[in-house]
């Protein structure tokens, strides 16, 4: 953990299925694992920002609006086989 008076700031991200698989897709799931993760994070004084886009529509527009207004210092995702491109696309807008 960051050791500074700043306060380190964490994005979760529960990503969409691949744009293949999400016009069928209707196995939306609270996302428990990154609600663990965000209690854990949260305790040891992180602040935590957490995005579902299962729940909401996802944009490049709106991750970037995201990225910029939040700025993160570290971003993590969860993963199942039909979110893979997503996080791949995702990660690449992250890295610029």
């Amino acid at each position: 953990m960051k050791k500074t008076s700043e306060v380190m700031k964490a994005l979760l991200i529960q990503p969409p299925p691949s744009e293949l698989l999400s016009k069928d897709y209707n196995g939306m799931q609270v996302p428990t694992n990154l609600l663990y993760i965000a209690a854990v994070l949260e305790s040891e004084g992180v602040d935590v920002n957490l995005i579902d886009f299962c729940a909401e529509p996802y944009s490049t527009k709106k991750m970037n609006l995201l990225l910029d207004d939040y700025s993160p210092d570290i971003v993590c995702f969860t993963s199942m086989t039909p979110t893979v491109q997503s996080i791949k696309t995702i990660s690449k807008l992250i890295k610029g």
